[in-house]
């Protein structure tokens, strides 16, 4: 009915390693918990900043995509022909003076057959119209913004990713 219970004999197998370290101390050097703790607060505020990057990215590049839809040029350049460029310099105008208008489609034609006439050093550097602005110059930075832009972002989540992961391993380890 009762047990009986023996002493245990001495240890000869403890292992002295990590015993420098405790659970919580003050001096992180000392400190699992410490040092988990500040990598995670770490870890967050390096998310957090990252994901306000990409979402700042990723708004400017919308924006160019509103603002500039896709546009048949061909049937454009039928309704407005010779015109096509005080059509071209009013569009821009107007999307310098309204953040949220969307384009006609008759800049975006425009510079593209500008471009395509006269090539790409010619079309962005040209002043047209009668205020002499650099129409073509200002849309081909916005597109080509936009483009770049959505390369980037895959590109930062990738590069992101492995940084992180060898902060993580860095700081827990």
């Amino acid at each position: 009915m009762f047990s009986k219970f023996k002493s245990a004999p001495e240890p000869t197998d403890i292992i002295w390693e990590n015993r420098q370290y405790v659970k919580w101390a003050w001096n992180p050097r000392k400190s699992r918990n410490c040092r988990q703790c500040f990598a995670i607060l770490f870890i967050l505020a390096v998310l957090f900043s990252s994901f306000y990057f990409i979402f700042w990215l990723a708004s400017k590049e919308m924006w160019v995509t509103k603002t500039f839809p896709a546009a048949d040029c061909t049937e454009i350049d039928k309704t407005y022909g010779n015109q096509l460029e005080e059509y071209a310099v009013y569009d821009f105008n107007f999307i310098k003076e309204n953040k949220d208008a969307r384009s006609s489609g008759c800049l975006q034609c425009f510079c593209v057959q500008q471009y395509h006439d006269n090539g790409f050093e010619y079309t962005k550097d040209a002043l047209y119209g009668t205020t002499h602005q650099q129409i073509c110059g200002d849309f081909f930075e916005m597109y080509l913004w936009a483009k770049v832009t959505k390369n980037c972002i895959s590109y930062f989540i990738s590069i992101f990713n492995q940084i992180l992961r060898m902060i993580v391993i860095y700081v827990v380890v």
